[in-house]
């Protein structure tokens, strides 16, 4: 599920931004950037992102500016020494004029004096970062619940749409069965003709008969459909994470309508087991996407 949320503190001890966006994934994705001083903080803001949210390919970014810290400085003695060997060196090898640089001149030079920040946060600090991310990631699943609720109208007017198809295979399926029998009786008489130990209204093939008719009957996968429809439209209305329930449901509705497209013979049946497939798989594609 797409959305964006962001968050901000700024006191007198720092300065905190967070950012997080999400796209659609089936699973979830998480992508953390910190700045080099909260690294140690990326298990538990990993934990505060995995608590709320369960799908989707999820970037967070932070941002942190301490303010009135102190820096220590400290000279690069190495450094130092470098530039000290290569000045004599010119002036040995180069003929430089043997003029030795001040102290000021010295220090000014590249890499020889260096600042050293903290690399600690504070506890008090981290409790700020963690509490904006925490804001910045609940308004993130504010936004993605607001696109939750609109993904489940177009699914409900979907899911609408697959019933009245399947109800309409219900109403033709009893006219098929008759013609199904009717098309193996006169089958059976065309097998039969000359025929003189064995007629069709004898008992043993009308069982048989029976038999092959029953292997046809789709009244099972209807009713097990229909109980889909009606535990997918609960789970549907219901709050908290519900994709993956749904998803295997559209499994399992996906298997009945298969069987009954692999049982029918009947044209009218068939095409609407073809619309069924087509409006199942929109489904499924809008599914995958809800958290």
């Amino acid at each position: 599920m797409t959305g964006f949320g962001s968050a901000a503190y700024n006191g007198a001890e720092c300065a905190v931004t967070a950012e997080a966006r999400s796209v659609n994934n089936r699973y979830l994705s998480l992508k953390v950037r910190l700045p080099g001083l909260l690294t140690s903080m990326e298990s538990q803001i990993d934990s505060i992102v995995r608590q709320r949210l369960s799908r989707g390919t999820v970037e967070l970014f932070v941002r942190l500016e301490m303010k009135n810290q102190a820096l220590t400085w400290t000279i690069n003695d190495k450094r130092l020494k470098d530039y000290a060997r290569a000045a004599k060196k010119l002036t040995r090898e180069k003929g430089v004029a043997d003029d030795q640089p001040t102290a000021a001149e010295l220090l000014s030079l590249p890499g020889v004096v260096e600042s050293r920040e903290k690399r600690t946060v504070p506890a008090p600090i981290v409790r700020i970062v963690a509490d904006t991310v925490n804001r910045c990631v609940e308004r993130l699943a504010k936004a993605r619940r607001s696109e939750g609720r609109r993904m489940a109208t177009a699914i409900g007017k979907r899911l609408r749409l697959l019933e009245r198809l399947v109800g309409r295979v219900r109403r033709r399926a009893p006219r098929s069965d008759k013609a199904r029998m009717k098309r193996l009786k006169a089958r059976v008489d065309e097998l039969l003709e000359g025929q003189q130990k064995l007629k069709t209204d004898d008992p043993s093939l009308q069982r048989e008969i029976a038999f092959l008719a029953d292997r046809s009957d789709i009244t099972e996968e209807l009713d097990r459909l229909e109980s889909h429809f009606k535990q997918f439209a609960e789970t549907l209305s219901t709050g908290g994470p519900i994709g993956r329930a749904l998803d295997f449901l559209i499994q399992e509705m996906g298997r009945e309508i298969n069987t009954i497209g692999s049982k029918a013979s009947d044209v009218q049946i068939t095409q609407s087991v073809i619309l069924s497939k087509a409006e199942l798989e929109k489904i499924r594609e809008q599914v995958q996407n809800i958290e």
